[in-house]
């Protein structure tokens, strides 16, 4: 994986929707629509803003400063380009948009085991 996380916020709604055509959000499926190459920038941008958001989060959350005009961003567009394949990025940009997380096994809960009589 690429960066250390994502995550989906209204801030990062907001940068992701100045992307898009007219500024709209509705119109994120538009970025993915033009050359590899485009598709490749569009993609890392994306991913590079909510990358910035769960980074300045983890910061925030430690008790630093954080300045909301930095880049805490971990991404670079060569660490991109140098992937085999982008699957694996693509997921998890998507995924965070989604709202969707890892698939995670979980032990069952102490509380649902039944007494032996």
């Amino acid at each position: 994986m690429i960066g250390t996380g994502y995550l989906f916020n209204v801030r990062a709604r907001i940068n992701i929707a100045k992307l898009c055509r007219g500024g709209k959000f509705e119109n994120l499926g538009e970025l993915f629509q033009g050359s590899d190459e485009e598709k490749v920038e569009n993609l890392y941008k994306v991913g590079k803003i909510l990358n910035n958001e769960f980074e300045r989060k983890q910061r925030k959350d430690k008790g630093l400063d954080v300045d909301m005009t930095a880049d805490y961003s971990t991404i670079s567009l060569d660490e991109l380009l140098d992937l085999e394949s982008l699957d694996d990025f693509e997921t998890e940009v998507v995924n965070a948009i989604l709202g969707e997380k890892a698939t995670v096994e979980a032990e069952p809960s102490k509380k649902s085991k039944k007494k032996s009589s």
